[in-house]
Formats: C-alpha cells, structure tokens, sequence
C-alpha cells in the first residue's frame, strides 16, 4: 500500500480540491406522497393501474389498515397485476422514500425502470431513472397491504469538479442516527458526466444491521461491482486512492483521524484518464467535506 501512495505523491495533479458548500437538492416532489388527497376512491396524484373492485382495490385508511384516513391500501384477490405509478423523468436522478405500515399476506415491490426494491417497509432508494414511470406493486394474496407514504423526489445534483485522474479522493459526512434502509453517501471520482464514473458507496443494508461498502465502476450507467465488504461500526468518511488501475478503498469512524483499508486493491483500467469527482447522498446525510489531492 505505501509504494501505491509514494507513486501517487510523485504524479503531477492538475488542481487539489476542498469543497465545504454543497448544492445538491430536490427540485420537484409528487404531491400527494403521504395520501392525505383523494379524489372518490383513489388518491390525488397518483394513477391507478388495474382497479377492478372488489378484488383489485386501492382505498383510503388509517396506516395501520383500519377505517380512516392518512394512508393508501392496496388490496388484491391474487392473480391480476395492481399497481400505483408516478411519471418520472427519463435520466433524472430520484431519491424515492416509502413507509409500509400494515400487511396482510400480501408482498410488494417499488419498480424503477429495470430494478425492483422487495418488501421495504421503510426504506431510501437513491438511483437514476431510465424510465419515465415508477411504479408501487403488489403480489401474492389475496391480502392488503397499507402505505403510509410513497415519496418520488427529483434532485439536482452536485456539480462535478475537475482534478487529477490519479490521487486521493475523501468524502466526509454525518450520517442520521437511525439511518433507513438504503440511506446512502457516494463518492464519485475518475467520472465524465452522470453515466461514466467510479462510485465508492456506503449503503445502510436492507435489514438496517450494517453497511454495505461496495465500489463499482459505471459505463452508460451500468455499474460492474469491484469490490464489496459489510462494515458494523458506523462510518462518517470514505476515501479513494486511485493510481494507474489501482484502486484502494478506506472508510473511517472518527472523520478521517484513522483510516481502515476496506477489502483488496481493485485492478481495473476502465475510465482511468477521466477527471471528474462529486459526492451523492440521501437528504437525511449531511455533507461536510470533499477533498481531492
């Protein structure tokens, strides 16, 4: 490992970089994220897709699926697709929020174009869209399931910056103190443009026990996995060596004061010349510092 940091010492960078002002942030929201709106027996700003009452059914209740008001059921017989959607923009990147409050036999599915989330029952999903709907589907059954708020945020991202292609790359942040499923912070280094980049990420895991520390390399938008190790203790910055094909991942607890190399060096030529770096997270993540050297 030192003989990689003494090689990037010794390579020339175009700039250093030390970003403390962020400006990522949600420029559209669907409106009627928590069903407080409805209009007969279906909500405001959603569409309905294979209502046929009584047996494909999306109603109004209270969350934990008794008469009232505040969330949506969904009730299916068994056999017949139903499905709640919202229109998205192609290539825009979301971050989707939703809280299941009640089941009943039934399981579930938040559909992104060409990923499928399963049975969260409280969870953040941050992606870029490549469709122009999001769908919320049911299946199995028959049963019910309630939800209590289905959220669909559009997001401007932070702008990428240019540095050397080789260096060290370090994104620090705070993490809420009961982070969801999904919940999320990502460092993107050696990119050009949303599509075409390296990401180091730091994902709460699906059952909220861990994180999952994973490193891809995205072309077109299609991420290969590197590297991926789960890490317990709680983490509040990531950082990235990259020299020629080298990639080394380390996260720290204590803001960069020690560093732990998380799995091997990742050998790997894709995207080497490219020189762009941004840092990505959920909303409930605050970002503090992205450096580059």
């Amino acid at each position: 490992m030192s003989s990689y940091i003494g090689l990037q010492l010794a390579i020339p960078h175009l700039d250093s970089l030390n970003v403390t002002r962020f400006t990522q942030a949600v420029t559209s929201s669907n409106a009627n994220y928590d069903f407080d709106s409805w209009s007969g027996d279906n909500p405001v700003d959603w569409n309905v897709v294979g209502e046929a009452a009584p047996d494909y059914v999306v109603s109004q209740v209270a969350p934990d699926g008794s008469p009232g008001v505040g969330a949506a059921l969904m009730h299916r017989a068994g056999g017949n697709a139903l499905s709640i959607q919202q229109a998205m923009v192609n290539g825009a990147w979301y971050e989707f929020e939703a809280i299941r409050t009640y089941v009943n036999n039934l399981g579930s599915f938040f559909e992104i174009g060409s990923v499928q989330y399963y049975d969260d029952n409280h969870a953040k999903r941050l992606r870029r869209s490549d469709t122009t709907v999001a769908r919320y589907y049911v299946y199995n059954g028959p049963g019910d399931i309630a939800l209590d708020r289905l959220k669909v945020d559009r997001l401007a991202l932070n702008a990428e910056s240019i540095v050397s292609a080789n260096g060290t790359f370090d994104f620090h942040f705070s993490l809420p103190t009961s982070p969801l499923p999904g919940h999320c912070a990502r460092l993107w280094y050696r990119a050009q443009g949303d599509q075409n980049y390296w990401e180091m990420r730091v994902e709460r895991n699906p059952a909220g026990t861990a994180w999952n520390v994973r490193v891809d390399s995205v072309s077109g938008a299609v991420a290969t996995n590197r590297l991926g190790v789960v890490v317990t203790s709680t983490i509040n910055a990531m950082r990235i060596i990259a020299v020629g094909d080298n990639h080394l991942c380390f996260t720290s607890e204590d803001g960069g004061g020690t560093w732990t190399q998380r799995g091997s060096t990742v050998n790997n030529s894709t995207h080497r010349l490219q020189m762009g770096v941004r840092a990505l997270y959920s909303q409930d993540t605050t970002p503090i510092r992205l450096k580059a050297n």
